[in-house]
């Protein structure tokens, strides 16, 4: 099975700005039949590269075409593709590239959604759409009714409902936001693989956590991240201090809000290399996100990490299993979050069942080895429906 994966960065190393690399778990748990080209939109990068392949030794071929970080592939291939049903915007090299080649390969994987290359270029094309922007933007209008988030949502339902259709199959992490496009595109072939996390990286460890931590972490340069953290600290956190005067609010994560500092009891770390002895200190993370698709990695990591989650419907989307009560704590309103923050606290033999049975559920249904295998056979079923898999050997 010889595939082609379209990238817009080279997956290496597993974690940038703190997210996980769905593209890097894949390739350093490929299939020993498959054979792997990279198409990658950046400057090469040897080291990168050497280590990648140390790491992944089903990659082959690595061609770089240079970085597409133009707003015309973002923003131009968005509103060309809702127009016209195409991006008209792509890499020259990575079209060279590509036709003379395509149909060398028994699938091509490809990922972003608003590509540096038109969808139609590749016959038996798997998308890797991630989340729906369209779904994300009709929530955010549900709860601003701003005209922006109303335009938004729009534009990105007509780019979907009209590019996805190039594709021979499309992949979404999470089963809310696969439901919403197949229900709006019926003809489509739409799939939901959820992400994992890495259960021997992310896992608890012998120090007890920090008492009366709330935890929250992320990339604050990502809105939905910044707004939640600053609710959390603005009207969360007093509600748990007016009964526990020790409770802080520790921020994991690069660019927190200048609008969480001088808060008090709210410490930030900003930007750091190893995000799981954070975890270990909290002693419960709460999820109180406002906007936002699809799976959420850092309720998956903590899960993972054995700290005890409080969230809100929007944070547990999408996490196949997960039950209120016996892997999380349900809450939606700030007096619910404070009344489980604390709840937890004063009852540390409910916190430490609900541990357990969440680090049981990521191990057994959410680790990156399931959704490797999900991915790697949606893509051999595109190679079967185009033909035999050939066999194929690195040169």
């Amino acid at each position: 099975m010889r595939l082609l994966f379209i990238l817009n960065e080279l997956p290496y190393p597993a974690h940038r700005n703190g997210v996980a690399l769905i593209n890097h778990a894949l390739l350093v748990r490929a299939p020993q039949d498959a054979i792997i080209d990279l198409l990658i939109a950046a400057e090469p990068d040897e080291q990168a590269e050497a280590e990648l392949r140390r790491l992944a030794p089903r990659v082959d071929k690595v061609s770089y075409v240079g970085p597409t970080t133009a707003r015309k592939f973002r923003v131009g291939n968005l509103l060309t593709g809702a127009l016209l049903g195409r991006n008209v915007f792509e890499s020259r090299q990575a079209v060279e590239l590509l036709r003379g080649s395509a149909q060398d390969y028994d699938a091509v994987y490809l990922a972003p959604l608003m590509s540096f290359i038109d969808f139609r270029r590749a016959s038996r094309l798997f998308l890797n759409a991630v989340d729906s922007f369209a779904q994300l933007n009709a929530n955010a209008y549900g709860r601003s009714g701003q005209i922006k988030d109303w335009i938004k949502a729009h534009l990105y339902a007509t780019y979907e409902r009209r590019m996805f259709r190039h594709a021979a199959m499309t992949s979404f992490v999470s089963y809310v936001d696969a439901h919403w496009v197949r229900e709006r595109n019926g003809t489509l072939q739409v799939v939901c693989v959820p992400n994992g996390v890495d259960t021997n990286r992310f896992k608890p460890g012998g120090e007890a956590p920090q008492p009366h931590s709330i935890l929250f972490t992320g990339n604050f340069e990502y809105n939905p991240n910044a707004e939640a953290v600053v609710h959390i600290a603005r009207h969360i956190l007093p509600k748990v201090q007016a009964r526990q005067p020790a409770a802080t609010l520790q921020i994991v994560g690069r660019s927190p809000p200048p609008a969480v500092h001088g808060i008090p009891g709210v410490v930030t770390t900003g930007f750091i290399d190893d995000i799981v002895p954070h975890y270990r200190k909290g002693s419960v993370f709460a999820c109180a996100l406002r906007s936002g698709a699809g799976i959420k990695n850092k309720v998956l990591e903590a899960m993972a990490c054995g700290v005890p989650v409080v969230t809100n419907a929007l944070g547990i989307d999408g996490i196949e299993g997960a039950c209120s009560g016996e892997h999380y704590v349900a809450a939606e309103t700030d007096d619910e979050f404070a009344d489980a923050i604390l709840g937890l606290w004063r009852r540390p033999e409910e916190a430490a069942r609900i541990s357990r049975a969440a680090r049981e559920l990521m191990c057994t249904r959410l680790n990156w080895e399931r959704a490797a295998q999900l991915y790697f056979g949606h893509l051999r079923a595109l190679s079967v429906q185009h033909g035999r898999p050939r066999a194929v050997h690195h040169a």
